[in-house]
């Protein structure tokens, strides 16, 4: 399993696409009340989201991140290395 696109949403929510075909719609507007996700609030952040390959993660700005296998046992409840 490996995140290969995301697509951040104008409803605060990344489309992300992984290698072995699952395909999922994550909603962070839950998380924009959090401390650390508080400055992805500004949309102009938030649709600036990329995959960094080497740590499989999910990042804005080298300062906020979510780690894609974490994502993807939420998507599928299955642990994967």
């Amino acid at each position: 399993m490996r995140l290969i696109k995301i697509t951040p949403k104008k409803d605060y929510s990344l489309f992300l696409e992984y290698d072995d075909g699952v395909k999922w719609k994550i909603s962070l507007k839950n998380k924009l009340s959090t401390i650390i996700f508080s400055p992805l609030k500004d949309y102009s952040l938030f649709s600036k989201a990329k995959l960094n390959k080497f740590w499989s993660a999910i990042i804005w700005n080298n300062k906020i991140d979510m780690d894609a296998a974490n994502c993807y046992y939420k998507i599928t409840n299955t642990f994967t290395q």
